[in-house]
């Protein structure tokens, strides 16, 4: 193994080792986490890769133990993918989420008082014990977290530290995401009506909708993404009109129906946005012309485009040159992804919309804050944009276990 490897893979895998055996991990439960990080050293090795990044982690575990992202992890592969999202929460925020059963946690003496007092007002209020076992887990997982980002107390909170945290959350059941973060939100409440707090944090937790029927949103690497659209042939017409339409859903995140309805009066070179109505949320969005998204809507519009008259942007290419359907345009993007040689497993989306969930997860993997990522996808708020929290960071979204509400 390479020097630098052994500097980089190594000591992030050592590191985390540590922190495990700090937060009173069972040597039996680290020793099951090292086998595979062993594995993961040798394969980095294999491909002479000395960079830690979430692609990789997500290539070895396909590539060594076949677990595809998007499909329901089977339980042999827990303890699996479970070592992977601990060395990408470590390197990401050098911080660890709690995810058995512990039998005993001390809170910090500069958080006690604190979450005692909020303890004490739930019970108070006659809550079940069960709901306070809930409220307890959350609090434990969110104070383990401070402590280990280097926080001391409540008062050193910012923006940043929270944000960090429900990023920590993206590899958990979207129930187990719902609840931490209510409990979350209804503390920080408490510490500002309470005077324990000058700033009203809450604001900042988004609020998870969530039904057992709900589906995880289905995305796409950027190295994937890349592929599908060098699959198109724009030496020609239908190859410059389809280019443009991948393009505007992978890097402005437009919705299939947007696609479809886009106007030629709805493109304003001199601002260089483009105005959208948004079906589903009844509002009009102004949103960047990006330059490649420009260059692609140019080439078609002067080389590809029939020259008919019809006030829709996109255009079928045979007579009588209608506008495109939803239909039509779902046909356009598995075209490409066949050409590209994407694999999709079974269950997984791969409509326009995919390439919308991908624009988001690439942004929440870029530590894009969260008002921001809602303002890109033209949700009329932030806590619509808690649904992305299911896709991950980490790529890593289904390899999770739900813990129960009543869990210490």
């Amino acid at each position: 193994m390479t020097e630098k490897i052994t500097k980089s893979l190594y000591m992030l895998i050592k590191n985390a080792k540590d922190r495990l055996l700090e937060l009173k991990y069972s040597d039996d439960t680290v020793r099951k986490f090292n086998n595979v990080w062993d594995k993961f050293l040798e394969y980095a090795e294999s491909k002479q890769i000395d960079e830690f990044s979430v692609e990789l982690s997500e290539t070895f575990l396909k590539e060594t133990y076949d677990i595809n992202i998007g499909v329901k992890l089977k339980r042999k592969n827990y303890v699996k993918a479970r070592a992977m999202q601990i060395l990408i929460n470590y390197h990401l925020h050098k911080a660890i989420n709690l995810r058995r059963k512990q039998k005993e946690y001390i809170y910090p003496d500069s958080f006690k008082s604190e979450v005692i007092a909020y303890l004490n007002y739930k019970y108070q209020n006659h809550v079940s014990i069960s709901h306070l076992n809930s409220i307890s887990y959350a609090l434990k997982k969110f104070v383990s977290f401070l402590s280990q980002s280097g926080i001391n107390n409540f008062s050193e909170l910012d923006n940043e530290k929270i944000d960090a945290f429900i990023r920590t959350l993206a590899d958990y059941a979207k129930a187990t995401i719902r609840n931490i973060l209510q409990t979350i939100r209804n503390f920080f409440s408490f510490l500002y009506q309470n005077k324990y707090l000058d700033h009203n944090f809450s604001f900042l937790i988004p609020h998870i909708k969530y039904s057992k029927n709900s589906s995880i949103p289905s995305v796409y690497s950027q190295e994937q993404i890349i592929r599908l659209l060098k699959s198109v042939d724009r030496k020609n017409p239908i190859g410059k009109r389809d280019h443009a339409i991948l393009l505007m859903a992978a890097k402005l995140g437009l919705r299939t129906s947007e696609v479809k309805d886009l106007q030629l009066k709805n493109l304003n070179w001199e601002t260089g946005q483009i105005k959208i109505f948004q079906a589903k949320t009844g509002q009009m969005q102004n949103v960047p012309i990006l330059e490649d998204v420009g260059f692609a809507i140019i080439d078609y519009l002067k080389n590809g485009r029939p020259n008919v008259k019809n006030d829709n942007l996109f255009l079928k290419h045979v007579p009588p040159y209608d506008s495109l359907s939803k239909v039509g345009i779902y046909d356009i993007v598995q075209k490409y992804f066949q050409r590209a040689n994407i694999k999709i497993p079974k269950g997984k989306k791969h409509g326009l919309h995919s390439l919308r969930h991908s624009l988001a997860s690439q942004l929440l993997e870029n530590n894009t804050p969260v008002p921001i990522i809602s303002e890109v996808l033209g949700h009329l708020n932030s806590n619509t944009t808690g649904v992305y929290l299911k896709v991950d960071i980490n790529k890593l979204r289904t390899c999770s276990l739900e813990v129960p509400d009543g869990i210490n």
